[in-house]
């Protein structure tokens, strides 16, 4: 089966920006967002409900009085997360079974941190392209060219701390990634 990506709502703009969201838009990779990234923080994007409604992305909702919920407001009040991080890492909790297939992309370093403890594969924007490289999906001149605004530090937007050229780091993320 086929990796997929549940994105939060930052992640999301930011690859909106890069062009990187309309590159995976027109792959295989499955694209996942939790009702409250969905409906709440992403709702002015208006073609995301042509996706939804084409299928090309899956929409979850975490309910009211039910365990993944119950994990949802944990992960709020006990790690310092933010409702939309935290309802996705509840959400692929309860999938259990494909939890190793899905990663949770994010720009918040502490969900990522909560997330990675907990088990889950977690990925930033950058580490996204290199999975997609590596899934095969898109090959490293795509990566380049949606990444390489990053080079110039006046374009910060989803920007790892560390990164200093595409030459410079993209390898050690591929290879960081291709270790797991």
């Amino acid at each position: 089966m086929q990796p997929g990506l549940l994105l939060d709502a930052d992640a999301t703009v930011v690859m909106r920006g890069l062009s990187l969201f309309s590159t995976i838009i027109g792959t295989s990779v499955p694209l996942y967002f939790t009702g409250f990234i969905y409906h709440h923080e992403l709702r002015s994007l208006r073609d995301l409900e042509t996706l939804r409604e084409r299928g090309r992305i899956t929409i979850h909702d975490v309910r009211l009085r039910t365990p993944e919920n119950d994990v949802r407001r944990s992960l709020e009040r006990d790690a310092g997360v933010d409702k939309g991080e935290a309802e996705a890492m509840a959400w692929l909790w309860a999938e259990e079974e494909r939890t190793n297939e899905i990663w949770f992309v994010t720009l918040d370093r502490r969900a990522r941190a909560v997330a990675a403890a907990r088990g889950l594969n977690t990925a930033n924007v950058a580490e996204t392209a290199a999975l997609l490289v590596l899934w095969e999906v898109i090959g490293v001149a795509d990566a380049r060219n949606h990444l390489l605004v990053w080079d110039h530090r006046r374009h910060q937007a989803g920007r790892p701390k560390d990164w200093t050229t595409f030459d410079d780091r993209f390898p050690s993320v591929l290879a960081k990634l291709r270790d797991l």
